[in-house]
């Protein structure tokens, strides 16, 4: 009974681990656990990848829309980032030793160029894991 109790609560913790938490085994760290960004959406990018660096996070997710920073809240983070902000995101990631592995939920749009962009922007983030598209978790 005690066997099949701790079955199911592990079962538990895994569903949630799997489907709240972004998490990616990194051949350097081995299993990293992290945040998705949508978890401190009150706060900045730069302020989410502190808190997740605070928690202990080695990954997070990003999602469209959300402030840059305190200092600059009228600049969103998103694939139409310019390759600026996007440097400058990626030094904040590189400062805390977050690494950055997901991205959405993101519409893709139907014409090449705006589909394009979308995935442009992943790579240049160095993103390691996936896309969220339209609610669906895919992999590329």
């Amino acid at each position: 009974m005690i066997m099949k109790s701790l079955l199911i609560c592990c079962g538990a913790l895994c569903a949630a681990v799997t489907f709240a938490t972004p998490f990616l085994i990194l051949p350097d760290r081995g299993f990293a656990v992290g945040c998705q960004a949508w978890t401190f959406n009150r706060f900045s990018v730069f302020e989410a990848i502190d808190k997740t660096a605070e928690a202990g996070g080695k990954v997070i997710e990003f999602y469209p829309g959300q402030k840059l920073s305190k200092e600059q809240p009228d600049i969103k983070f998103d694939h139409n980032a310019s390759d600026d902000i996007i440097a400058k995101v990626k030094a904040k990631l590189a400062e805390k030793g977050i690494r950055a592995v997901n991205y959405g939920v993101v519409g893709i749009p139907k014409e090449e160029a705006g589909a394009r962009k979308v995935f442009e922007f992943a790579k240049k983030l160095d993103l390691t894991a996936s896309l969220r598209i339209g609610g669906i978790h895919r992999r590329d």
